[in-house]
């Protein structure tokens, strides 16, 4: 194993301007998820008063 100085390890950071994701035109409908969205896009006509989406870790629920 070799050693490494502490200034090689340094990581340059960026500067993101964070931006909330909330509308329908940011979300990517695909194969995988077109079932979900159909049903929560289909509130307020729901004939439950609830919804749980569930999956693995890392699904992307």
């Amino acid at each position: 194993m070799t050693v490494v100085e502490d200034e090689e390890l340094k990581q340059i950071p960026f500067d993101f301007v964070p931006r909330t994701y909330m509308g329908r035109e940011d979300f990517m409908v695909a194969p995988c998820n077109r079932e979900a969205f159909n049903m929560v896009d289909s509130w307020p006509n729901w004939l439950t008063h609830g919804l749980i989406i569930y999956g693995p870790k890392g699904c992307g629920k």
